[in-house]
């Protein structure tokens, strides 16, 4: 229910205020970007610690993949080595 307050208010504010937020677009985007990649992370962390997952190579090149790539495109999330 918050949420439809939330949409409701700022929906309310973009056409009160008339102002352009195009320039939020490249802010959304990347916010988008580490929201998944964050995610993707967390998810296979948690099947390594609470699932029992065996297959310990695989699961150390994806934690390293993304580990690179956030370096590369953004913050670096602490994966330990």
């Amino acid at each position: 229910m918050r949420n439809t307050y939330a949409l409701l208010a700022l929906s309310g504010y973009a056409l009160i205020s008339r102002r352009d937020f195009s320039f939020m677009g490249g802010f959304l985007m990347i916010g988008i970007l580490v929201g998944f990649l964050a995610g993707l992370i967390l998810y296979e962390t948690g099947n390594i610690i609470h699932r029992g997952e065996t297959n310990y190579i695989r699961n150390d090149v994806f934690l390293r993949a993304c580990n690179r790539r956030q370096k590369e495109k953004g913050p670096a999330v602490p994966v330990p080595d």
